[in-house]
């Protein structure tokens, strides 16, 4: 049994400004973008914004070493619509976790983020299954905020790349895909708020939908499928991309209008868009988390994501993450 090193061995930073987080960390993350993907492009959105003078409010992120190596990296930080999850990273593998204990440096993230941000702001947290267990015991035996009884999500992450992509067999498999331009602000907050109404407890009123729909237009962070009818066009369906670095682009919303399901449009929209994100920049790798039981499964698989066929042998960097919450009488929701 692994044994825990004394706290005397750790260290930890707490940035509250981009340019204040520590470059051996941000190499870590850059080391591993798809595992990554919650806190990196957040970084590096928010160091964007700071350049410009606009500094961020309200972030912060907690760095803790053994060893002279960064262990863990959790972070508090806010999307477009609301407060994110406490976020939860490690260079380490579940192999390496197994045998180098991560709890100490979890517990001293935990107090740190506490003295931070205080108990209300901790709603959830999203991580590994190992760390976000371990964050979640040890957050609620030093808090007394209980864990809510159902995680708010498990999930697979999975990614495709230029080599695993399978491309599609029909040219008209593009007819009706593009770019979201202004005009179809409205259709898409329809499926923003049908999208948070299927993901309690993370609901949106109308008016929160069309700003993030609104977010996402302006920002070139969607795309569409859409059909003519008349001198309207229906929204059927679409695919947000909204946590991107250098390396990596990570596919954060997939929704099909009811109407519209059963006919293949999202798995012809999914592709086309990673198509694109493919083959601009440097992109190496669209990454996305889908649900255990969500037969999305089989439509990402379709398109070349990996690791995600019933009993298939492991696959390098698709690990089970889960999102814990904590008692809802006593936590402040935020979105995501």
């Amino acid at each position: 049994m692994p044994v825990s090193p004394p706290a005397s061995q750790f260290r930890f930073v707490v940035a509250t400004k981009p340019s204040r987080f520590p470059l051996d960390a941000r190499r870590a993350l850059e080391a591993d973008p798809i595992k990554a993907n919650v806190i990196l492009p957040i970084l590096l959105k928010c160091e964007a914004e700071e350049t410009d003078g606009r500094p961020p409010n309200d972030h912060v992120w907690v760095i803790v070493y053994g060893g002279g190596r960064v262990k863990l990296i959790a972070s508090s930080t806010d999307g477009c619509i609301g407060k994110y999850p406490i976020f939860l990273f490690s260079p380490l593998s579940n192999a390496q976790l197994r045998h180098e204990p991560i709890s100490l440096a979890i517990d001293i993230a935990a107090h740190e983020l506490q003295r931070a941000v205080g108990t209300q702001r901790v709603y959830s947290v999203f991580g590994t299954e190992m760390l976000a267990k371990t964050f979640a015991s040890i957050w609620s035996r030093m808090t007394g905020i209980h864990i809510e009884r159902d995680p708010y999500y498990l999930a697979k992450i999975s990614y495709a790349t230029r080599d695993t992509l399978v491309l599609p067999t029909s040219p008209n498999d593009a007819v009706g895909i593009r770019p979201a331009v202004p005009g179809h602000i409205r259709g898409i907050a329809d499926l923003c708020y049908r999208f948070a109404a299927e993901s309690p407890p993370f609901l949106l009123n109308h008016e929160q939908a069309l700003m993030e729909a609104t977010y996402l237009v302006m920002n070139h962070l969607v795309w569409v499928h859409a059909f003519a009818t008349g001198r309207q066009t229906r929204i059927s369906s679409m695919v947000a991309f909204t946590r991107n670095s250098d390396r990596v682009a990570t596919i954060t919303k997939v929704y099909t209008h009811p109407d519209f399901r059963g006919q293949g449009i999202a798995e012809k929209l999914v592709r086309h868009v990673c198509i694109q994100l493919l083959s601009t920049g440097n992109l190496g790798a669209i990454a996305l988390f889908v649900g255990v039981d969500n037969r999305a499964a089989n439509v990402y698989h379709r398109v070349g994501f990996v690791g995600l066929v019933p009993n298939a042998a492991p696959v390098p960097g698709v690990e089970t993450w889960i999102e814990i919450g904590f008692d809802q009488q006593r936590v402040q929701l935020g979105h995501w």
